[in-house]
């Protein structure tokens, strides 16, 4: 589940960002066709020059937008919290048991084996 949200959010976040490098290039097209109609003093166009304000403004907050699904996406982790922790206690749990095997191996190995006296030490007389 979360990586099919991780991939969705990543795509739609580059998916918002590609759209808003257009939509800024459509203000800039905009605030250029105002520069020139005040240099002009008067308009040609057949049709009314759009107040680029509105245009500026949508691209920033698609930018944001697009930015912030992008960031989620990027930090969402591959695995949850619950898939995590199962993992770990599967793995403390097979060094449980693993320990537990060596404590019994030492444990057989330590009674089955007689004591013996150091060989440095000479046996004491009765």
């Amino acid at each position: 589940m979360l990586k099919f949200l991780k991939g969705l959010l990543i795509t739609v976040g580059i998916v918002i960002v590609a759209g808003t490098i257009v939509l800024t290039v459509i203000a800039i097209i905009n605030i250029n066709a105002l520069y020139g109609v005040a240099d002009a003093a008067k308009s040609t166009l057949s049709d009314p020059v759009q107040n680029p304000w509105y245009w500026t403004l949508l691209g920033v907050v698609c930018g944001l937008i697009g930015a912030l699904l992008l960031g989620v996406g990027l930090g969402i982790p591959k695995r949850s919290f619950k898939q995590r922790l199962q993992e770990k206690t599967e793995q403390a749990a097979g060094k449980a048991i693993g320990l537990d095997r060596v404590a019994q191996q030492i444990t057989q190995q330590t009674v089955a084996a007689p004591k013996q006296p150091p060989a440095d030490e000479p046996e004491p007389v009765a």
